[in-house]
């Protein structure tokens, strides 16, 4: 289960010796927070002390005016439950700011004061997950990249990437088309080709309505090369083969829908050269020991139906395979295999991946919620030679570094 950085923050605040208050404002000024209601964490018989040179952060506004303001609280004078901040906020305090109180260390670095951000994501990026990556010259072909940023919808309804289950062919997501115009398309980043040489992209779609087209398209040229196909409404495979003409040097792969009335999903568009035998890989691959294998998916063969178990059990696992490295080039690391690949066959990279760190309130991570926060617990208590803190929670992210942190089943070479 995921977890946002907002509810990471406030984990690691809550947690003991650490000091966490939250509540609702009932008014305020740019300066000033009052929280006057009954659940208040404000006492008119409190120390004037108690929140003074903490942090407050603004974690919800209706407006969203105020949304993610990290002040450091100047004065605290709980006979008016008024909390005064140094600087001011966005906007005036309202009624409705969420907000949240923290202690002992701010959400963000403050001064000579590091954040809970920071400690979170010093743990993340040392945690990794086992995943499989679709090997594509298509940006975000497997369509796993959160949000549509590499592909472009014209005559469409807004792009958006679908989590339902019935909608995705392999992993977690797919791309919704859905057309408001005829030959309505959305289409991948430009890739650079050479020209004459043999291409195979394939696709699979799932219609719900009208007819999809998969389209390689002669960007230099604005002409389309070739397409395929299909109106059945189950999941099926769109292959095209071609050469790339003279004079073409960039193509994009096209999901068309041809009628105004088209209605799909799409999932694993792959385009590679016909008989590549090396292929570049994602720059999250660190080094060459995060590759595990390469798999073999056939087109055609039983549907996956999101899940990866099928895959292992079904596809192919390539014998032999070598990560190729070059640190100063362009490309950091390369796979080359001596497996020749069908037409409708699809490469996929079964790796060690780290998890991406996190800036926004809204960002989520899949890393184990309780690993992160036991590992930033520890890493807190190391900066503030804070013993309990460190005696209470190097243990634990230990235990769960073991529980949770995958470890490599096998490496092979040419």
């Amino acid at each position: 289960m995921s977890s946002t950085l907002l509810v990471l923050e406030q984990n690691l605040a809550k947690a003991p010796g650490m000091g966490y208050a939250s509540g609702t404002s009932t008014s305020g000024t740019t300066s000033t927070l009052v929280d006057s209601s009954p659940d208040s964490p404000f006492f008119t018989n409190d120390s004037d002390k108690l929140y003074q040179n903490a942090w407050v952060k603004i974690e919800s506004d209706a407006d969203t005016t105020n949304t993610g303001n990290v002040r450091r609280i100047r004065t605290y004078t709980p006979t008016s439950q008024t909390l005064t901040i140094q600087g001011t906020f966005s906007a005036a305090v309202d009624d409705d700011d969420q907000y949240g109180i923290y202690l002992r260390v701010p959400p963000v670095r403050s001064g000579l004061h590091a954040g809970l951000l920071e400690y979170i994501n010093d743990t993340i990026r040392n945690l990794y997950y086992r995943t499989y990556h679709l090997l594509t010259l298509v940006t975000d072909g497997d369509m796993e990249t959160s949000g549509i940023t590499n592909w472009t919808g014209v005559n469409t309804e807004t792009l958006a990437k679908s989590t339902t289950a019935a909608y995705i062919a392999l992993g977690k997501q797919s791309l919704h088309v859905d057309c408001t115009a005829a030959s309505g398309y959305a289409k991948s980043a430009a890739i650079d080709v050479a020209d004459g040489d043999s291409y195979d992209l394939l696709a699979e779609c799932k219609v719900l309505s009208g007819t999809s087209r998969l389209q390689l398209y002669d960007e230099t040229n604005a002409t389309a090369i070739d397409a395929d196909t299909t109106t059945d409404r189950d999941w099926r495979w769109l292959l095209v083969h071609a050469t790339i003409p003279s004079g073409c040097h960039s193509v994009t792969a096209r999901l068309v829908g041809d009628e105004i009335t088209a209605d799909a999903y799409w999932d694993n568009v792959c385009l590679r050269p016909s008989y590549a035998t090396r292929m570049d890989l994602p720059s999250w691959v660190v080094n060459a020991s995060a590759v595990e294998d390469l798999i073999v998916w056939s087109g055609g063969m039983e549907r996956v139906g999101g899940g990866w178990a099928t895959v292992e059990r079904l596809g192919t696992v390539v014998p032999r395979w070598e990560v190729l490295e070059d640190s100063i080039g362009q490309t950091a690391r390369r796979i080359e295999f001596d497996t020749l690949l069908g037409e409708t066959d699809l490469l996929l990279l079964k790796a060690i991946r780290p998890y991406t760190e996190l800036s926004a309130d809204t960002d989520a991570t899949d890393a184990n919620a309780d690993l992160v926060k036991a590992g930033a617990l520890a890493r807190i208590g190391t900066d503030l030679q804070d013993r309990a803190l460190l005696a209470r929670w190097l243990p634990e992210y230990a235990k769960l570094l073991a529980m949770h942190q995958p470890r490599l089943t096998r490496r092979m070479r040419l």
